[in-house]
């Protein structure tokens, strides 16, 4: 009866060991940080939803059209909503939809 409530014990205790093992150092801690900061450079939109993108860009708009200035950041974000605007581009359409 012993050896069960033993087992019981080294079963109930042996998640929480496994738990509080160290962390894998196959990258450096500052790696991850640094992955993170590179990428929200590279867009500023990153980590939102796509509506939470859409109202920062109608904000942008809006800002842009009453002739208010844009802060750095802003900037960076209009970009990006430019970049992913549907907007029509100066190219013409192929001549084959335009026979259609």
């Amino acid at each position: 009866m012993r050896h069960v409530a033993l087992f019981m014990i080294v079963l109930m205790l042996a998640p929480s060991a496994r738990a509080t093992s160290r962390p894998r150092t196959d990258q450096p801690q500052g790696s991850s940080v640094a992955l993170s900061k590179e990428k929200a450079a590279q867009d500023p939109l990153a980590g939102m939803t796509m509506d939470q993108q859409m109202a920062v860009c109608a904000r942008l708009a809006d800002r842009r059209r009453q002739g208010q200035p844009l802060s750095p950041v802003m900037a960076g974000q209009a970009e990006a909503c430019d970049r992913m605007s549907m907007a029509p581009t100066s190219m013409p359409a192929p001549a084959a939809t335009l026979d259609r």
